[in-house]
C-alpha cells in the first residue's frame, strides 16, 4: 500500500508538471495570436494609404509653376501637400507682389503657369497673349473696409467716403482694396441708378492725390500707419487690418458703410505663355482649389485674415476685429471698366486756363439769381476738386475788357494751388477772383479773339507733365464785328496745335442762349469736349461733368 500511494504522489506530480507545461504553452500561443492579431490589423489599416498613395500609377508627375503673394502663401505651401495625388500633379510655388506678377504676366517674361492672384479686377486689366484665363473664380474673399478712430461714425456708403475730402486711399490700378471701394461706389451708383458724375468729381482729387504720391506711401500698411497717426480714415483690405490689428495696440477699429462692400476675391487664373500647358494647368489649379477648400485650408485661410467665397463671417482669432457681416456689392464690368479708366485720366496732373465770360447778358435773371450768380456757385464749388498740386488760372472776358483791342482780363496767371503770392495761395486768389467776377459783367461777347489767345498762352507754358486746358464758359454768341471769323479761328487752332504739346478746349454754354454748334467745333477741333447746361440749375453739375472729361 506504501508503495501504491508513493507512485500515485509521483503521478500526481507529474500531472500537475504536464498541465502547468500546457498552460504556459497555451498562453504563449494566446499571445503569439494576438500578436498576430494587432499586426495584420495594423498591416491592414496601412494598405488602404499606401494603395492610395499608389493607386494612381502616375506615368508622369507634371510641375507647375505658382506665383502668390504673401496673404496667402503659408496657407498655399500647406495645400500643396494635400493635393489629391490622382491629379499626378507636383507645385513650385513662389511668392512676389500682385503688381509684379501681373507685370510678368502682361510681359510673358517669368510668367508662371498658374497665378493666384488678390483680384479678378486685376486679371482682367493684364492685356498678354494668350489672355489670362480664370480657372477658380474665388479661393477667399477679404471685404474692403475703412479704418479710423473708435467711435467715429462710418460714412453712410461708399460713394459718401469718397466725397468726404480726407480719405486715405490707395490706386485702384494697382492696389486691390482701393479697387474693391472702387467697386462699392460704382454698384451703389448702378443700383440706385444714378449718375457717376459726382463719384468721378470725387474720383479726380484722389487720384491727383495718389499721384504725386510714392507707391510706398498707398500700401494698405502704410495707409494703417498714417491712419493710426492721425484723425483721417483709410480704405484697406479686412485682411490686411487684422494683421496690422493682431499685431498692434490700436486706436482703430475697421467698419463698412451700411454693412455693403465689395470684395478682394482671390482668384486662380491661368496664365503659362505656353498654350499646350494651359489645359493641365487648369486642372492643376482646380486640384489645390479643393486642397485650399477643405477643413485644413479653410483654417489656413482663416488664420491669414480672409473669410471664405462670397465673405461670410470671419472665425478664428480674427474675428474680434473683423467688420461683421457683409453684404456683398458687384459693379458691372462696364462699370468698374469706366471708373478705372476716368481714375487714370483723372491721375494726370490738372493744369487749366478758366476762361469766364462777363459779358453784359450773364447779369439776365435765370430763376431767382442771375446766370452770373449761378456761375459763380458752379466754379466756387468745383474749386474744391482740385487738389493742391492742380495748375489753375483764371481770364474773365467781354469786348475791351483788357483795354483797346483785347477782349480778355488776366485775374491770375497759371500757378499750383498751393503756391504762394502775396501772403495768399493760388486756391485763395481764385476764390477771390470768383467773387469779383459780377463786379466786371457788361459789354458784348468777344468769344472768338479770346479763345484763341487763351489757346496760345496755354501752349506757350506747356507742361509735359500734365493735361493742358482751356475751360471756357460762355452764354451767348460772338459779338464783335471786328474779330477774327470762325472759321479763321477754326483754320488758327489746326494749324497750330501741335500733337507733342496738345492742349484742350473744354467749353460749356450756359443755358439756350449760348451758341451749342460753335463751342462744339472750337472744342472739336482741339479734340476736346463741349457742354451745354441748357437751363441754369443745370450749371453746377454740367461743369462737374465737364471737370471729369478734361482728360479724355
Amino acid at each position: 500500500m506504501a508503495g501504491r500511494r508513493v507512485a500515485n504522489r509521483a503521478e500526481l506530480k507529474t500531472n500537475r508538471r504536464a498541465r502547468r507545461r500546457r498552460s504556459r504553452l497555451g498562453a504563449a500561443v494566446l499571445v503569439a495570436a494576438g500578436a498576430l492579431v494587432v499586426l495584420g490589423l495594423a498591416a491592414w489599416a496601412l494598405v488602404p494609404r499606401f494603395m492610395t498613395a499608389s493607386a494612381p500609377k502616375c506615368a508622369s508627375t507634371e510641375t507647375y509653376s505658382l506665383l502668390t503673394d504673401s496673404t496667402t502663401l503659408a496657407a498655399v505651401n500647406k495645400a500643396v501637400a494635400r493635393v489629391d495625388p490622382a491629379a499626378c500633379t507636383a507645385f513650385k510655388v513662389d511668392v512676389a507682389e500682385q503688381t509684379d506678377i501681373a507685370a510678368k504676366v502682361g510681359t510673358g517674361k517669368g510668367a508662371p503657369d498658374l497665378w493666384l492672384a488678390d483680384s479678378a479686377n486685376r486679371v482682367g486689366a493684364v492685356t498678354a497673349a494668350p489672355k489670362p484665363e480664370i480657372a477658380v473664380p474665388s479661393i477667399a474673399a477679404s471685404p474692403a473696409v475703412i479704418v479710423a478712430p473708435k467711435g467715429t461714425a462710418a460714412p453712410a456708403s461708399w460713394s459718401a467716403a469718397f466725397g468726404g475730402g480726407n480719405l486715405q486711399f490707395g490706386d485702384p490700378l494697382s492696389s486691390a482694396s482701393a479697387s474693391a471701394a472702387l467697386s462699392a461706389a460704382v454698384a451703389e451708383g448702378e443700383a440706385a441708378s444714378a449718375g457717376q458724375s459726382a463719384l468721378a468729381a470725387s474720383l479726380g482729387k484722389l487720384a491727383q492725390g495718389a499721384a504725386q504720391r510714392s507707391a510706398a506711401t498707398l500700401t494698405d500698411s502704410a495707409l494703417l500707419d498714417s491712419a493710426e497717426r492721425g484723425t483721417a480714415p483709410a480704405v484697406v483690405a479686412e485682411s490686411s487690418w487684422i494683421s496690422y490689428a493682431s499685431s498692434h495696440q490700436t486706436k482703430l477699429a475697421a467698419a463698412v458703410p451700411g454693412g455693403k462692400a465689395a470684395v478682394i476675391d482671390y482668384p486662380i487664373a491661368v496664365t503659362s505663355p505656353d498654350a499646350g500647358r494651359r489645359a493641365g494647368a487648369t486642372g492643376a489649379a482646380k486640384a489645390l482649389a479643393a486642397a485650399l477648400g477643405d477643413d485644413q485650408g479653410r483654417a489656413d485661410l482663416t488664420a491669414a485674415g480672409l473669410r471664405a467665397p462670397g465673405a461670410g463671417p470671419l472665425g478664428g482669432a480674427g474675428a474680434q476685429y473683423s467688420a461683421g457681416a457683409v453684404t456683398v456689392l458687384a459693379p458691372s464690368a462696364n462699370g468698374i471698366s469706366r471708373a478705372l479708366k476716368t481714375w487714370a485720366l483723372q491721375a494726370v496732373p490738372f493744369r487749366s486756363l478758366v476762361v469766364m465770360d462777363v459779358s453784359g447778358s450773364m447779369n439776365l435773371d435765370a430763376g431767382g439769381k442771375t446766370r452770373m450768380q449761378l456761375t459763380q456757385e458752379a466754379a466756387t464749388t468745383g474749386l474744391g476738386m482740385f487738389p493742391d498740386t492742380a495748375q489753375l488760372g483764371m481770364w474773365g472776358f467781354s469786348i475791351g475788357l483788357g483795354g483797346p483791342g483785347q477782349d480778355y482780363k488776366e485775374l491770375d496767371p497759371i500757378r499750383r494751388m498751393d503756391a504762394v503770392t502775396d501772403g495768399k495761395t493760388q486756391r485763395q486768389r481764385l476764390g477771390t477772383d470768383i467773387q469779383s467776377l459780377g463786379g466786371l459783367v457788361g459789354g458784348g461777347t468777344g468769344l472768338y479773339d479770346t479763345a484763341l489767345a487763351a489757346f496760345r498762352t496755354v501752349k506757350a507754358s506747356y507742361d509735359p507733365r500734365a493735361v493742358n486746358s482751356v475751360i471756357l464758359f460762355t452764354d451767348g454768341a460772338n459779338e464783335k464785328p471786328n474779330s477774327i471769323s470762325l472759321d479763321e479761328l477754326l483754320a488758327a487752332l489746326n494749324r497750330e496745335k501741335d500733337p507733342a504739346k496738345p492742349v484742350i478746349f473744354v467749353t460749356i454754354g450756359i443755358t439756350g442762349d449760348a451758341d451749342a454748334d460753335v463751342l462744339k467745333q472750337i472744342a472739336a477741333a482741339t479734340g476736346g469736349s463741349s457742354y451745354v447746361a441748357k437751363d441754369p440749375a443745370d450749371i453746377p453739375k454740367v461743369f462737374t461733368e465737364a471737370l471729369v472729361a478734361r482728360a479724355q
